[in-house]
């Protein structure tokens, strides 16, 4: 991961999470020559809820890697709950799903990728990207405190929900102020009262709302949205709030002092855009949260993102085979990424904005209270329909 033996690749992959380590896996075997830049040193925690839904474990059973994910020891999960300042509501996931650190997985999947020739810089920042007469682009990234340049016939940006190169290639979404904040730490399980460790629990206050789920046997992930249009105090402050608001929150963590809370490190990211953004820009592929962030309570954003670059990885091997042009191979990931994912993003942002509208919420609540199965419904209606179905399939069942 530390040598420079080449600078010309076929893709090159800006950004090795689960969406850019998932495109190279799959691209890899596909015969193409891959590299990965990755900017921060593994492992390295970033903002997530830590829950692997069924479109992850299909992804890894798919690639024949979920024996070797169950090495690391995730938490097996099956239960939901919602608790409300006076409601409890709660059922049976119909799939199994599990919590893991993303610090653990994220190495997992970029060894993976490693492991099947893709060549890894890290850490390496990409400082700009620039398209070529010849139609590839040439790739400028500080590497071992030196400014180096590679050439590549594809760029892949999965580098999350906000990156610089954003303001380089003139995305709309960048000057956008949502004012939702997302912050994530972890914590021991032996500080939380009487939590079950197979339970995913989502609590829910004015303005905000948390998940918490267990990603093994000793630690437990709490992840918040908070809106601060509103109400701007620290991310501490907002836990100490949600305590006050939701008794069953406040009795989950009543073993942890205000003075051991200050202690803890957490995680964050500011002013998280939910709304639509370019699928392409620039001519530059975007896959993940980088194309589009889902709202976190539904728990899919690593789910996105091993179907994208699955995904984008066929396309890219269509056009090669059927030697397509660049707009017609834009229009087709475009047509499909809108496909596969619109429905599911509609839903996540219509749940998101039931749960910040109070008065939403209680006719949400008292509507499931009256009818308990409405709650899997909802659990089933944010999940993908198709989960193995590759896009060359789809186009042979189409002629």
């Amino acid at each position: 991961m530390n040598k420079i033996d080449k600078t010309t690749f076929d893709i090159a992959i800006i950004g090795g999470g689960p969406a850019g380590s998932s495109a190279a896996f799959y691209l890899s075997k596909l015969g193409f020559d891959v590299c990965i830049f990755e900017k921060k040193e593994f492992p390295r925690e970033t903002i997530c809820g830590e829950f692997l839904s069924l479109e992850v474990i299909a992804f890894l059973k798919e690639t024949e890697l979920f024996n070797s994910f169950l090495q690391l020891k995730p938490n097996l999960i099956n239960k939901v709950k919602v608790y409300d300042q006076n409601s409890v509501l709660g059922t049976n996931l119909y799939f199994t799903a599990y919590g893991i650190k993303r610090g653990k997985f994220d190495m997992f999947l970029l060894r993976r990728a490693a492991d099947y020739c893709t060549k890894v810089f890290q850490p390496a920042e990409v400082k700009s990207i620039e398209i070529n007469s010849a139609d590839n682009y040439s790739v400028l990234f500080e590497y071992n405190k030196k400014l180096l340049k590679i050439t590549a016939k594809e760029v892949i940006a999965a580098y999350g929900k906000r990156n610089v190169l954003d303001k380089h290639l003139n995305r709309k979404f960048v000057s956008s102020k949502s004012r939702l904040n997302g912050v994530k730490f972890h914590i021991s399980k032996e500080r939380l009262s009487s939590y079950n460790q197979n339970t995913i629990s989502i609590f829910i206050a004015d303005d905000i709302y948390c998940g918490i789920n267990c990603v093994d046997d000793e630690m437990a992930t709490i992840c918040f949205l908070k809106n601060d249009l509103l109400r701007t105090i620290s991310a501490r402050e907002h836990v100490l709030y949600l305590c006050k608001q939701n008794k069953f929150f406040g009795e989950l963590l009543q073993k942890v002092s205000e003075e051991e809370l200050n202690k803890i490190k957490l995680y964050g990211a500011g002013d998280i855009h939910f709304g639509k953004k370019e699928i392409v820009q620039n001519g530059i592929f975007m896959i993940g949260d980088a194309a589009r962030v889902i709202a976190p309570l539904i728990g899919d954003g690593i789910g996105c993102a091993v179907q994208n670059a699955k995904l984008l990885s066929e396309i890219i091997n269509e056009k090669v085979k059927k030697n397509l042009k660049r707009n017609s191979t834009e229009e087709i990931y475009k047509h499909e990424w809108h496909k596969l994912f619109n429905k599911r993003f509609q839903t996540a942002n219509l749940i998101q904005h039931i749960l910040f509208n109070k008065k939403c919420r209680k006719a949400a609540i008292k509507l499931i209270n009256k009818v308990p199965s409405f709650l899997t419904q909802i659990v089933k209606m944010t999940r993908a329909q198709v989960l193995t179905e590759t896009f060359s399939e789809s186009q042979r069942a189409k002629n």
